[in-house]
């Protein structure tokens, strides 16, 4: 079992903590899933006496369920919070227990140069600013603008103006203003330095004035973690199954599993 990793060009290696043995995919059965760079992999096969490792059966390790993993790990915060306390974790979940009208509202492909989009936008504000109990957290994905990025986008600054049109909106919406929170995360075709990933949180340019109507708005990266007390949800605004398919290392298999 190891990572597959490409430590030479061409050439893939099944790799551990201790070391590091060259495979031949070329003729692995595989099991169900995408086998890409950087998975980790059961393989079983023969050395070579070339010292390349020949890979006739290729799959995934078995699922840990998370509470195993929890317990094992003894409170350790996956998302860089130290090591939680027992009483911590009792604290978060009796919190979270309580927690019954939390809500969030996750929308994506958020296109603000679109008129249509914009009254659909208000029509939701509308209808959670007269419920009860407001949601909690509102999330935008991109993309925010029906055309996507690049080198000849010449609307960066129309983009800003209907960013500030949109902070106008919420900020009409007193109850939302002051008792949600609102998060931004960047698509896939969204204005930034480069496409590589994880894709920086929007310019600032874009949102400053956004960011006048809401102050406290968060501009995240993509993909962005968000720890609700016991759980961590991560969002992730991304084809990657697109992605994943064209960096295949080994066909996937077509057989029902």
């Amino acid at each position: 079992m190891g990572v597959i990793s490409q430590l030479e060009d061409g050439h893939f290696y099944l790799e551990d903590l201790t070391a590091a043995v060259e495979v031949n995919l070329s003729s692995a059965k595989i099991t169900t899933g995408f086998f890409v760079e950087n998975t980790i992999v059961l393989a079983e096969g023969e050395m070579q006496l070339d010292g390349v490792f020949q890979v006739r059966t290729c799959g995934f390790p078995p699922l840990e369920d998370r509470e195993k993993s929890m317990a094992f790990f003894s409170g350790l915060d996956f998302f860089g919070g130290g090591i939680l306390t027992k009483e911590e974790t009792l604290r978060l979940a009796e919190l979270e227990k309580n927690a019954v009208n939390d809500m969030f509202v996750i929308l994506s492909d958020v296109w603000l140069d679109n008129e249509e989009t914009l009254g659909n936008l208000e029509t939701i504000l509308n209808g959670y600013e007269n419920v009860e109990v407001v949601p909690s957290l509102f999330v935008f994905m991109g993309n925010f603008c029906s055309q996507p990025f690049n080198l000849s986008f010449k609307s960066i600054s129309s983009l800003r103006v209907q960013f500030g049109k949109l902070g106008q909106m919420i900020a009409s919406h007193q109850r939302l203003k002051e008792h949600s929170r609102f998060l931004f995360i960047p698509g896939p075709d969204d204005v930034g330095p480069s496409t590589a990933l994880p894709r920086c949180p929007l310019p600032k340019y874009l949102t400053e004035e956004f960011q006048k109507y809401v102050p406290n708005a968060i501009f995240s990266s993509n993909p962005c973690r968000i720890k609700f007390y016991t759980q961590d949800i991560v969002l992730f605004r991304h084809d990657m199954l697109y992605r994943m398919r064209r960096s295949c290392l080994i066909p996937p298999s077509t057989e029902k599993p």
